[in-house]
């Protein structure tokens, strides 16, 4: 965003007094109305300084929705909708959006659907995984797929205990004494909270 922008929503002027600028408002109409900007602060500085700080977001997934895509960031904020996937972001399929608005986090029609995305994402996010999945497939609640490295399917079963079943399969195909770093194939994580184990075809 250019200057002009950042400043045409804080809306200050030369010879406003600094006692009586608001900033906490104009921190969230940043973050809201230029959904690229994750985090802004805006600090005052005697006497006569207004230092605007913006740091951008990190788009990490791409939403088929109604033959585009809707990229979020990892908090499933919206900043765009574009024809085309974002290169190397995580591709989501199977998730039914109510109408996103740029700048508000995406409401999925499914509210279990929402959860198990989240519980995955949030996965991702803790095992520094954003890299090396691919893709999210939600679009059978009770065969949810996940896929890493456009190489393996990682098979989950329904939603329950998605994190450890996620962190569990990371473990396995990262691991290239158990999977070869050039195999090809699935993954059954199903049964894995109870069994500890997981299937290799």
């Amino acid at each position: 965003y250019s200057d002009a922008e950042i400043l045409g929503i804080c809306d200050y002027h030369m010879g406003d007094s600094l006692f009586f600028l608001s900033t906490t408002d104009k921190e969230d109409r940043l973050r809201t109305e230029l959904p690229y900007v994750e985090q802004a602060k805006i600090t005052r500085k005697i006497p006569g300084t207004v230092l605007i700080e913006i740091t951008t977001v990190k788009v990490v997934a791409s939403i088929s929705y109604e033959g585009q895509y809707i990229y979020t960031d990892s908090s499933g904020k919206v900043v765009e909708q574009n024809q085309n996937a974002a290169e190397g972001t995580i591709l989501i399929k199977g998730l039914e959006l109510s109408p996103p608005v740029p700048g508000k986090r995406f409401q999925a029609a499914d509210t279990n659907k929402q959860a198990a995305y989240e519980e995955i994402m949030t996965q991702v996010s803790d095992s520094d995984a954003f890299e090396e999945i691919t893709q999210i497939d939600i679009q059978d609640i009770y065969n949810i797929k996940v896929v890493y490295q456009n190489r393996i399917e990682l098979l989950m079963g329904n939603a329950a205990d998605l994190s450890f079943k996620l962190r569990f399969g990371l473990s396995a195909v990262r691991d290239t004494s158990k999977v070869s770093a050039n195999a090809q194939g699935k993954l059954d994580l199903a049964l894995a909270m109870e069994t500890n184990r997981a299937t290799w075809d």
